[in-house]
């Protein structure tokens, strides 16, 4: 069993959402960038802002820190 993953309709996804102000794009001072959903029914969850803008994917942080971005470094 095969998935099939259209990339195209995943950024046009992430521009949609971002369009519609439903995120927020958070870094300050010298922070790993994130970003927060509006009205979030989860709570106040960060998510990769990287992994967001590159794929399209919200990729929530542990700690801070996204296990995606973290191992794409080494």
């Amino acid at each position: 069993m095969s998935v099939n993953l259209d990339l195209n309709e995943a950024l046009n996804s992430a521009i949609k959402i971002y369009n519609d102000k439903k995120i927020t794009i958070h870094q300050e001072g010298k922070e790993f960038p994130y970003i927060t959903i509006k009205d979030d029914p989860s709570g106040n969850i960060k998510y990769c802002a990287v992994c967001f803008g590159y794929e399209g994917k919200l990729v929530p942080l542990y700690n801070d820190i996204c296990v995606i971005c973290a191992k794409r470094r080494h």
